[in-house]
């Protein structure tokens, strides 16, 4: 019988690449090594273009080096305008702009630039050391790190310019700060923490201020925080205390939240306008 010649595949590589196997165990259609090839999820590979030049291409005005951090990310909608896009380019502790408007892109970088040491934290490894994210919203630019205060970037297209604002994170109150397993009776020497929990649920303001000063005068302590001050309005709509005390409302403590505190920075003193609460 004539023999005839065929190929065999003896390796598909469909384990992709592995390198801490010992040569006695190594496992079938696996490589130790590879040079230029995008592995995918598949097992497939492709081979890894070369990278060169586009037509007309043009210089930027900076230099990038390998001491800080290079990331690159795209504004779309800009200024909410639908079609006008920019590539952004972070250097370092700086952000870049190109138009995307036509190729070359290099041959359309835009005259400003965002210096993000401005916003950096105290305690930042510093604003060219960390990546940032970025994302559009509403037309504008949020950018993120981990080494700056959030911010975002405001483009006008008739002066062709930004504009950036930090952004300042709020969140109301909702903790309380004393023993809450008291709060359903009056405290005729509250603590500072009581002060404050009174306040944030609502016996503060104009009203809620008054309505204090007139519990306190009609029964010579703090009152208890099961239910809020204008439970018991008169016609006139300020507090009588003796309808008040009239309402029965349990144990289960009211509402708070009604100061409103910076999210990383937590100051209740100036907040209430006491003194002696940890920030």
């Amino acid at each position: 019988m004539a023999q005839r010649i065929s190929q065999k595949v003896v390796n598909t590589f469909i384990k992709g690449l592995i390198t801490e196997a010992g040569e006695l165990t190594f496992p079938e259609n696996a490589s130790v090594d590879e040079l230029n090839c995008l592995l995918q999820r598949d097992g497939s590979r492709r081979r890894r273009l070369s990278v060169e030049l586009e037509d007309n291409a043009v210089d930027s005005s900076f230099t990038v080096t390998t001491t800080f951090q290079f990331t690159t990310g795209r504004w779309v909608n800009v200024a909410g305008q639908a079609g006008l896009d920019f590539l952004v380019i972070q250097n370092g502790s700086r952000l870049y702009f190109y138009s995307t408007a036509e190729e070359p892109y290099s041959n359309l970088e835009k005259s400003f630039s965002v210096n993000m040491a401005s916003f950096e934290h105290a305690g930042s490894i510093g604003a060219g050391n960390a990546k940032v994210e970025m994302d559009s919203i509403n037309g504008n630019l949020v950018v993120v790190s981990e080494a700056i205060n959030a911010f975002y970037i405001t483009y006008d297209p008739v002066a062709d310019s930004i504009s950036t604002a930090q952004i300042n994170h709020k969140v109301r109150d909702f903790e309380w700060l004393g023993d809450t397993e008291t709060y359903s009776e009056g405290e005729a020497t509250p603590s500072i923490q009581r002060e404050y929990d009174t306040a944030n649920a609502g016996w503060v303001g104009d009203k809620g201020s008054a309505a204090l000063t007139d519990y306190e005068t009609a029964n010579s302590e703090y009152p208890p925080l099961t239910h809020p001050w204008y439970s018991g309005k008169n016609a006139s709509g300020n507090l009588d205390a003796g309808e008040w005390a009239k309402i029965f409302a349990g144990t289960s403590l009211t509402g708070n939240g009604h100061f409103i505190l910076d999210f990383f920075s937590k100051d209740r003193n100036t907040a209430s306008g006491l003194t002696g609460i940890t920030t």
